[in-house]
């Protein structure tokens, strides 16, 4: 039998409410004293969040120097901010379209190197010895109506014959053994994903390359880049430096000083609640195995216990329409966790934190060399492990080295004609995704 909570007219947020990510608690933003912006460097990389750190730390490790430029903190955007699962990140689209799109050998390159990606990332956190709250538990996926159990059996089925996928099916009649809603029609396990804390690796990192020498420069805006005879100059809010190669790692918050990149980015705005802690007893029932959570809902929330299995956190997009306010959102994002889990109707919010993550006109994402600076970007919501193996590949190919070479160098970057940047369609995509997701709601 479920236990309601008391206090039924309790309010949404807590009187300890905080605007600040839940994660800045436990690991809070760099406080280092400013670096000075040195007079010259092997590369400059622009943004310091995973792709950045990661791109530094390769380069760093093959004798360049490295300065690493960032105009907040390091970690000011998605790194610090994000969800903190990790897994394979395949794109948002089927094997199938895939398969159709690519043909079967390119379609297969793309699977095997999105398991590349999150490989690369555990091992990382290994050979670096980082303490994020690594927690390899396994996703469940929820099925909001059953034609989508039939749809991800099918999807799993074709995966499992080009990579080691290792999926579980789970039967409506047994989801409670995964999960303690009623919302789902069955889903899927995949037993390969994890957790972290995706600050407590943000700020790892960060100390893991400055070890080895880099220098990194927060509140340092880059204004512009110059071409040189021997390499490029480039102009910041802290002064000029030199540099023989530049990467850009700006993703959702690349800025107008790069017009070509945000012709190509889509910045999709995201919002994530952290209760006030919960009963042990109810996390147990409702998160039985501590995994990671996810669903097929267009608009879909993702969802899982605080490292410390005290709170629970939920991600999903803010109102469409009537404003944005803290309260507003979190009123919002609270409705969709008590639509998994109505027992959480008199839990408060106690975190709400809002951030930009970028998604690409192919759903795909993107790195290479665009007017000789290198870059990699456009995550897609599943930045994690993408963000940091995009930035190690794309610090191979700066090295000059094969290691680089990838099947995404081969993905065209486009763009939507007439796109600057601002994405003034988005409000009637989404909700064109909220009205499908009550529509299927409603007729299941």
């Amino acid at each position: 039998m479920m236990v309601a909570f008391e206090h039924l007219s309790t309010p949404t947020m807590t009187s300890a409410f905080s605007s600040l990510p839940y994660w800045w608690v436990a690991s809070p933003p760099d406080a280092a004293p400013l670096t000075d912006v040195p007079a010259e460097a092997d590369v400059v990389v622009i943004g310091a969040g995973y792709t950045g750190l990661s791109a530094a730390l390769t380069l760093a490790r093959h004798g360049k120097s490295v300065a690493v430029l960032e105009s907040r903190h390091p970690g000011y955007g998605a790194s610090a901010r994000n969800g903190g699962m990790l897994g394979p990140s395949f794109q948002k689209m089927s094997i199938g379209a895939l398969v159709a799109k690519y043909g079967e050998a390119q379609a297969m390159s793309v699977l095997q190197e999105s398991m590349e990606a999150m490989d690369y990332t555990l091992d990382l956190i290994d050979t670096e010895g980082l303490s994020c709250d690594l927690q390899r538990v396994g996703r469940f996926r929820g099925a909001v109506i059953p034609q989508n159990l039939e749809s991800m059996k099918r999807e799993t089925a074709l995966l499992e014959r080009y990579i080691d996928l290792r999926a579980e099916f789970v039967e409506r009649a047994d989801q409670h053994r995964e999960i303690g809603s009623d919302l789902y029609h069955g889903g899927v396990v995949y037993h390969r994903d994890a957790g972290l804390h995706p600050a407590k690796y943000l700020n790892g990192l960060l100390a893991s390359v400055r070890r080895l020498g880099v220098q990194v420069c927060a509140e340092t805006r880059v204004a512009g880049i110059e071409r040189t005879e021997t390499g490029w100059r480039v102009r910041t809010t802290r002064g000029e430096l030199r540099a023989g190669q530049v990467m850009l790692a700006t993703n959702g918050y690349t800025d107008a000083a790069w017009p070509w990149f945000r012709r190509r980015l889509v910045p999709v705005h995201a919002a994530i609640i952290a209760t006030e802690p919960v009963p042990a007893t109810v996390m147990d029932r409702l998160f039985p195995k501590r995994r990671m959570h996810g669903e097929t809902r267009r608009m879909m929330n993702f969802y899982r216990p605080s490292p410390d299995g005290q709170r629970i956190l939920l991600g999903g997009r803010p109102p469409v329409w009537g404003g944005r306010s803290d309260g507003r959102t979190a009123r919002h994002l609270h409705g969709r966790l008590c639509r998994i889990f109505p027992e959480l109707r008199n839990v408060r919010v106690q975190h709400l934190w809002r951030g930009n993550v970028a998604f690409t006109f192919d759903h795909a994402p993107h790195m290479g060399q665009h007017g000789g600076v290198f870059y990699a970007m456009g995550y897609c919501g599943s930045g994690v492990g993408r963000a940091t193996y995009f930035g190690h590949k794309t610090a191979w190919k700066m090295l000059g080295k094969p290691e680089g070479k990838s099947f995404f160098d081969e993905l065209p970057f486009s763009s939507f004609p007439g796109y600057t940047g601002t994405p003034w369609f988005l409000p009637a995509v989404l909700s064109w995704y909220a009205w499908q997701d009550w529509r299927d709601l409603k007729l299941r």
